[in-house]
């Protein structure tokens, strides 16, 4: 069935005499001095030779159409600066390099902490942008009645997370959902990780920040 804009452009190329009178669907736009020629079960598929015409059949403005040639004049060069480019702002263009230089530490203290411990360790959580931490939060705070201080005591509100800035979770892959209950202080992989002195945990237990014991949280930057 078709819809209502559809059917406005098929309204008018029948007006226009562009679409000969017929089953709709079994017809395609005719040519000059042609017969229109049937085929069974075809879609139909309008045909349009002015383009500008056919977008204003579905209400497009002069305007409308101006910026979409611009916009598909900087698709087509996609690497290129073009006028009207939105840039970040000098204060945060200058925190690019000590933040991605965050980042960069997590991947080359993973790898040796692979190494050292072997298979069973796996990757529990990574970096996380600030739409993932909102909705993490919110959905735990919905799931805890609203109360803002028992959530955070366990998941950091948004734009407050060290995965923001490169911390990582690990686990044990024996241990599935687990990792991130008690269970995993008594796995062989925790263990490991204990005897590895070049490893700090962002929350120890009896932390200074009063959030709760996360053996499995690695820190990785300062602060």
């Amino acid at each position: 069935m078709l819809g209502a804009g559809a059917a406005t452009v098929i309204y008018g190329l029948h007006r226009s005499g562009r679409l000969k009178s017929g089953l709709l669907g079994l017809e395609v736009p005719s040519r000059q001095h042609d017969r229109p020629q049937k085929i069974a079960g075809a879609p139909v598929r309008l045909l349009a030779p002015n383009q500008d015409e056919y977008l204003a059949e579905f209400g497009w403005s002069e305007a409308d159409i101006k910026q979409m040639r611009v916009d598909h004049e900087k698709m087509g060069a996609p690497d290129r600066p073009a006028a009207g480019d939105v840039l970040l702002h000098r204060r945060f263009r200058r925190a690019l390099p000590r933040t991605l230089a965050r980042l960069h530490r997590a991947k080359p203290l993973w790898d040796r902490m692979r190494s050292d411990i072997g298979e069973d360790l796996i990757l529990t959580s990574g970096a996380r942008g600030l739409p993932k931490q909102s909705r993490l939060f919110l959905d735990k705070l919905m799931a805890q009645q609203a109360n803002v201080s028992l959530v955070s005591r366990s998941l950091a509100p948004p734009r407050y997370s060290f995965h923001g800035v490169g911390d990582f979770g690990v686990g044990s892959r024996r241990l599935g959902d687990e990792n991130f209950t008690h269970a995993y202080v008594y796995s062989q992989v925790f263990r490991r990780m204990q005897t590895l002195n070049y490893v700090e945990l962002r929350y120890p237990d009896n932390n200074r920040l009063g959030v709760r014991y996360e053996p499995w949280h690695v820190k990785v930057a300062s602060g």
